[in-house]
């Protein structure tokens, strides 16, 4: 606590910085809202990317990657149909395949989302991944997406 600080200000400034051990975790992206382009939608324009490292029990090793859009909607049937929501980041120790992603997608209409995560390999399209049941769309324009690491 700083000179001349109340103790309920130390407690407001220590709550409002990030932390990579509380989601939604430390911001790694900034975007400029209203840049999804002329066909997208506020659902699909990125307002930030964050990453945590949550504690889930000894042994445990996950990531949270939370992307907040301006817009994601309350009921996940009412995503924007045919959508990818993407996160690339490259792992300093990924061997072969060092580029990885997690992802939302409403491919399926007449689904809910599903989520997955892998690695990409080269330079197009093709991706190794598998499906991950862990990610939920959330309430306020938050997606997470949870990723075992390792």
């Amino acid at each position: 606590m700083g000179r001349g600080e109340s103790p309920r200000e130390s407690l407001a400034s220590v709550q409002a910085t990030e932390s990579t051990c509380i989601e939604p975790g430390q911001t790694i992206a900034n975007d400029p809202n209203g840049d999804q382009g002329a066909t997208g939608s506020t659902q699909q324009d990125i307002e930030k990317v964050s990453i945590a490292e949550p504690w889930f029990g000894a042994g445990v090793r996950k990531l949270v990657f939370t992307m907040k859009v301006q817009n994601l909607g309350a009921d996940p049937l009412t995503l924007t149909p045919n959508s990818l929501w993407t996160i690339l980041w490259t792992h300093p120790n990924g061997g072969s395949f060092p580029v990885k992603f997690v992802q939302m997608n409403t491919c399926d209409a007449t689904a809910l989302p599903t989520f997955a995560y892998g690695h990409v390999e080269g330079v197009g399209p093709s991706r190794s991944s598998r499906r991950s049941t862990v990610g939920r769309p959330a309430l306020g324009g938050r997606g997470e997406i949870s990723n075992r690491t390792g």
